[in-house]
């Protein structure tokens, strides 16, 4: 976790978009360096076996997209300043990533 941690600025966020169809989605932001760092270390055991991560870009931006098999599980965006990460941005609304 110190990895991640070291990434992460003390003020970060992140917030999570699952559309109310993925219960394992945060239902508001999360906020600051400890709560975002055990978050996104434990949802990583819902991802599906198969899973692979591939750099690609989403609304202008450069993001993660985490695939099982062609389809896409979700996308992450961050935004880094200084250094540091800011901002994560999850989207894992299915109906949202069919275009992707």
């Amino acid at each position: 976790m110190t990895p991640l941690m070291n990434l992460l600025s003390e003020d970060v966020i992140l917030w999570a978009d699952g559309g109310g169809k993925v219960k394992q989605a945060a239902l508001r932001p999360i906020r600051g360096r400890d709560a975002v760092a055990r978050f996104s270390l434990g949802t990583k055991r819902f991802w599906p076996e198969n899973a692979r991560i591939e750099p690609g870009e989403v609304n202008g931006q450069a993001a993660l997209i985490i695939r099982a098999g062609e389809k896409a599980f979700a996308v992450f965006t961050i935004d880094v300043e200084q250094e540091q990460i800011q901002a994560i941005r999850i989207i894992a609304n299915p109906e949202k990533l069919a275009r992707i």
